[in-house]
């Protein structure tokens, strides 16, 4: 459900640590929250609680912020009399952690499992939206296809669920979350099995029958049986604790029945009553409620709704294919092939979104940063003002970093995000160390009196920075809003006939043209476009399609290291610390109990790993491989190239330095002009010092092309004669000792000098032989 609109004002949420235990806080004498306290206002573990969103068995779900990546969570807590039970805790940590490897379009994620001060936690994924059961209370019944196709989209989750060892046990409408674009998302996935451990799973309850009778119909049954019984299977109602994923099955027919005749198959007065119809009656006609049902939804419904679970089909994926053929998913080899009117509506928006007035301004701005910029300072030093020349460097050098902080804050950028969870993640030692390398450096540029450079630099570089944001991408992403709404649109319409998340990725992925990347981030984010790279490897080497903003890739890709290393420390710390409770309570000493809870821990946490590394191999595990292989290399050739300019941009800077301060502009001016002249008459005659221009020229031009062999032999040889260069006054120092001739150091330095000169050439004839011949550099 939709939070409430307030929210707590930041910098005012004490610390759950700096809250003394009180009466008011709820917290009970062996730390933790008791059930039923309310924890709104708290920080617990980097999450702001902001409000609740419900509570059950399991605990309280709260609607929270996490601080490191700046997003919402739902925050399930688990209170105190059941952290209390170190036999469950072990369970709820290890299952919790097992139902965070479930990473699917159709399943609320499982983020991370936490403990903090005895308060023991789970933050999940917040899906913005109602669940199907509050739809149909309030709306009333769906249209049919609709209903098939939310349907649709759960099994597809139960049936990657099932593949991994997935149960869910209390599949119905409320456990259906749909989002603003009409995406389905199954709560509770994984977490189910332990509500059984909690309200008992099986029906041996002495005081059953009573139980049941007493009971309302809509709510999970406490002690007797695990499920809500107008969903619950006639099996599970027997025997909770052993059912399989045919269980799953006749809850979501139930939960079809319900969406499509507004009223579930079986209804009564008592839990009792209710059960006892699921395991003797079959269930009424639909059409006593709907009128012209299609004859292929009763036979799925019949067929789902089987008393006898050998008579239902024999795993969710057959459920999805006949649901599929229902709504008439055109697919050829498992790809959706979309119809002409789809890819007509996909190739009008892409033409739109990339012909925005705003995109030119913003590749002349980009041009003009990374080409103008640089030789506007060049120009600078040629003319005398070597220091203007520099600011303007460094400032070029500040406001690409800024831009990426402005972006973040303002849009919440992914790789923002991924930077602010890394900050935020450090250890306090290593905040320390930080602190003190700031400390240090501010302290050595104000001793070398650096330092109102220092600040002008930085304010003209965030200056910049906004300029590029409010100036140029602000109004450019007005002018596509409207375009990206439309395919929105298109994908939710998509979405209801039945086309599933990773089929409306590969429809943008390969029918968006060769810019299709940016576009695809719009629409999916960043993580989809890395899946989609992935499936979408072999079209590269048909069509070479351009890649968006590679220069990223790397630095995700150790972010994604470091924050695997945190997760997997969070992991064995919560679960050895369950593991340790439980021990001391069967009277293991202390000492031992945590050695014995450390082992225990990394045991089942390389168990998990290994299960679903194993048994449950991602089929696009070798392809995203290959891709992250391809985009690391692309992004290694972006940098490469980066580097070539910046080498050449140093250069020529390094040959101009030493004019510019020797003099005024005009006595620099000819100095170079004679240098021009010999270049004609007595080119060998040149210092070292000169070929300086000549090298930077030629990593300049290298830097225009995306290729590796000749750009390699023109950068070999330009650090080569740069080598030369800084080591001549050496090498003459170092002669110079033993004897004054200097002759003998110029002919020493003469033969590498002309191999060097030999492979730039070779590098640079291979370069304009590739433009000749095919068009490019």
């Amino acid at each position: 459900m939709e939070p409430p609109a307030a929210e707590t004002t930041e910098g005012e949420i004490p610390s759950i640590a700096a809250r003394k235990p009180s009466r008011a806080t709820g917290k009970s004498a062996a730390g933790g929250f008791r059930k039923g306290a309310d924890l709104t206002g708290i920080t617990l573990g980097g999450y702001e609680i902001k409000s609740k969103l419900g509570s059950g068995g399991m605990g309280t779900v709260y609607l929270a912020r996490q601080k490191s990546l700046n997003r919402d969570v739902a925050l399930k807590v688990l209170p105190a009399e059941l952290a209390a039970n170190p036999e469950f805790l072990v369970r709820f940590t290890r299952e919790a952690l097992s139902a965070a490897q479930l990473n699917h379009h159709n399943i609320v994620q499982v983020y991370d499992v936490g403990v903090e001060d005895e308060t023991h936690f789970i933050s999940m994924e917040y899906v913005r939206g109602s669940n199907l059961g509050e739809i149909v209370r309030r709306d009333g019944r769906l249209q049919v296809e609709d209903a098939v196709s939310y349907v649709l989209q759960a099994a597809r989750a139960l049936a990657y669920a099932h593949r991994r060892g997935f149960v869910h046990r209390d599949i119905k409408p409320e456990n259906l979350l749909l989002n603003e674009h009409g995406l389905v998302k199954i709560a509770d996935m994984g977490l189910a099995k332990l509500r059984g451990w909690v309200e008992g799973d099986s029906g041996g309850h002495p005081d059953r029958d009573a139980i049941l009778m007493q009971a309302a119909t809509d709510v999970t049954m406490p002690s007797v049986a695990m499920g809500t019984p107008a969903y619950m299977p006639p099996e599970q109602a027997l025997d909770a604790a052993n059912v399989d994923h045919r269980a799953d099955q006749y809850s979501l027919g139930c939960t079809l029945y319900y969406l499509v005749a507004g009223k579930p198959p079986f209804s009564g007065t008592t839990a009792y009553e209710i059960i006892t119809k699921q395991k003797t009656e079959p269930p009424p006609p639909i059409d006593l409620y709907v009128r012209a049902v299609p004859p292929a939804l009763k036979k799925i419904l019949e067929r789902m709704l089987a008393k006898n679970p050998v008579d239902r089909y024999p795993d969710m994926d057959a459920v999805v294919q006949d649901l599929e053929e229902f709504l008439g998913v055109e697919t050829e080899k498992g790809v959706f092939r979309p119809r002409e009117t789809h890819l007509a509506e996909l190739e009008e928006c892409q033409k739109e979104y990339y012909s925005a007035p705003a995109v030119g301004l913003r590749k002349l701005v980009l041009l003009g940063f990374w080409a103008g910029l640089p030789l506007l300072s060049l120009a600078l030093m040629f003319l005398g003002l070597p220091r203007l020349g520099l600011f303007l460097l460094g400032s070029m050098l500040v406001a690409a970093p800024a831009h990426v902080v402005l972006d973040g804050i303002l849009h919440r950028s992914y790789l923002f995000r991924r930077c602010r969870a890394a900050v935020f993640g450090m250890s306090w030692r290593s905040w320390i160390a930080s602190a003190a390398l700031l400390l240090l450096c501010g302290f050595l540029v104000w001793q070398t009196g650096f330092s109102a450079w220092l600040v002008g630099i930085v304010l003209l570089g965030a200056i910049l920075a906004g300029a590029y944001e409010f100036a140029v991408l602000r109004p450019l992403r007005k002018q596509r809003a409207p375009v990206l709404e439309r395919l929105r649109q298109l994908l939710k319409q998509l979405r209801l006939r039945g086309v599933s998340e990773d089929g409306l990725e590969d429809f943008v992925s390969r029918f968006a043209g060769r810019d299709w990347e940016e576009l695809f981030e719009e629409l999916f984010g960043y993580e989809a476009l890395v899946r989609a790279r992935a499936r979408t490897s072999g079209m590269d080497s048909v069509e070479r399609r351009r890649k968006h903003a590679l220069w990223r890739d790397p630095l995700i890709e150790w972010l994604d290291r470091l924050e695997e290393q945190r997760r997997k420390a969070r992991e064995l710390r919560v679960l050895a610390k369950a593991e340790q409770k439980r021990l001391r309570a069967q009277g293991v000493a202390e000492d031992e109990a945590v050695r014995r809870a450390q082992e225990a821990a990394t045991v089942i946490l390389t168990e998990i790993a290994q299960q679903h590394k194993t048994q449950y191999a991602d089929p696009f595990a070798e392809e995203r491989r290959k891709s992250r292989v391809s985009v690391t290399a692309g992004a290694f050739a972006q940098l490469y190239r980066v580097v070539r300019g910046i080498a050449g941009v140093a250069c020529v800077g390094l040959f101009l330095f030493p004019y510019v301060q020797a003099g005024s502009a005009a006595t620099a001016q000819q100095t170079l002009r004679s240098l021009v002249i010999s270049a004609f008459t007595d080119p060998l005659g040149w210092t070292l010092t000169n070929w300086l221009l000549v090298c930077g020229i030629a990593l300049l031009i290298s830097a225009l092309s995306a290729r590796f062999l000749a750009p390699t032999l023109v950068t070999a040889g330009s650090v080569g004669m740069a080598g030369l260069a800084f080591a001549a006054p050496l090498v003459q120092k170092a002669v110079g000792a033993v004897s004054a001739s200097a002759p003998q150091v110029q002919a020493y330095l003469a033969s590498p000098q002309y191999v060097f000169l030999g492979v730039i050439g070779v590098g640079l004839v291979l370069l304009i032989g590739q433009k000749l011949l095919t068009g490019k550099l």
